[in-house]
Parts: structure tokens; sequence; C-alpha cells
């Protein structure tokens, strides 16, 4: 019965990931009006966006471009080569703002210093502590002379509740 098995589990994946999409969905457009207001009302205005999946990166990365539009934006994934990944930063870093990079956790998460971001915007959780502090931990590093703020984005009554309840049971062990 192995094959019940299997279709059980791609079952329940598929599920999730319709969850998964409705809770991006739902929190796009919030994302996008605070992105814009840190953009407008900042002197740098550098923000960072990092989401889970690459159609939201792609997504969040369309509106965000429209919805800035005095602002430069940069988009990568994964599936982004790693040549491109690393200028997209340097021209990040370098750049006097106001701007954006979108992106998903994977591909921005880890060694990578991205320390002259305003604000940290995380639309989708990673599933483990040690991935969310590798994410705020791009943004904090030694030498740093001013704040960066971060901010979680769950939408309400979705699998981001379900989410988050685990991060938070998982956190005192990871302490």
């Amino acid at each position: 019965n192995k094959q019940a098995v299997t279709g059980s589990i791609d079952a329940r994946r598929r599920v999730n990931q319709i969850r998964l999409l409705e809770a991006a969905s739902r929190k796009r457009g919030r994302i996008v009006k605070d992105v814009k207001a840190d953009v407008d009302g900042t002197a740098k205005g550098k923000c960072l966006v990092l989401t889970g999946r690459k159609r939201d990166a792609e997504e969040l990365g369309r509106q965000i471009t429209l919805a800035c539009k005095d602002a430069q934006v940069w988009m990568a994934h994964g599936e982004s080569d790693s040549v491109k990944r690393r200028q997209i930063q340097d021209d990040y870093m370098a750049h006097p703002g106001p701007c954006v990079l979108v992106g998903t956790v994977d591909a921005w998460g880890e060694s990578l210093n991205l320390q002259d971001t305003d604000v940290l915007s995380i639309a989708m959780l990673p599933y483990t502590p040690g991935k969310l502090d590798q994410v705020e931990g791009r943004v904090h590093r030694l030498g740093m002379s001013r704040p960066t703020l971060i901010r979680y984005y769950i939408a309400e009554q979705s699998i981001d509740e379900r989410v988050a309840s685990l991060i938070l049971d998982k956190l005192p062990a990871v302490e």
C-alpha cells in the first residue's frame, strides 16, 4: 500500500501549496503598501523583501516595481545564478537609495552581507528558527551604525499562523 501513502502525502503537499499561495496573495497588497511608504519615507529607503517561493518573489517584485516608480528594484531567487545575485548584492549595497531588493529566503539567506538595509520585510516565514536567524543575520552585522526594522507578515486565519506557532514553539529549544 506504498502507493496509497505516497498519494496521500502528495495530496497533502498540494493542499499546503494552495494554502501558501492563498496566504501569500492575501499579504501582497499590504507588503507593497508598506514598502512604498518605507521607500518614500526615509532618506535612504533601502528595503529588503524576502519570501519563501519563487512565484511570490516574482509577483512581489513586479508589484513593487509598479508602486515604487522612483526607486531602483532588483529581484532574484534561487534560479538566478550566483554571479547575477552577487552583482545585485553589490549594486544594492552601493546604491544611495531609495531601492528595494526582492527575493527568496534560500537565495538571500546565507553568506551575504546586506547590512545597509533600513527595513527587512519577511513575507513568508521559514519553517525553522535557524533559517529565520540566518535571514535576520543578513541585515545585522558587526559594525552597523544604525538600526534595521524587521517586519514579519502573517495572514490571519491562514497556514501562516500555524508556521508562526511552530517557530515560536521551537525557539526556546534553539536558544
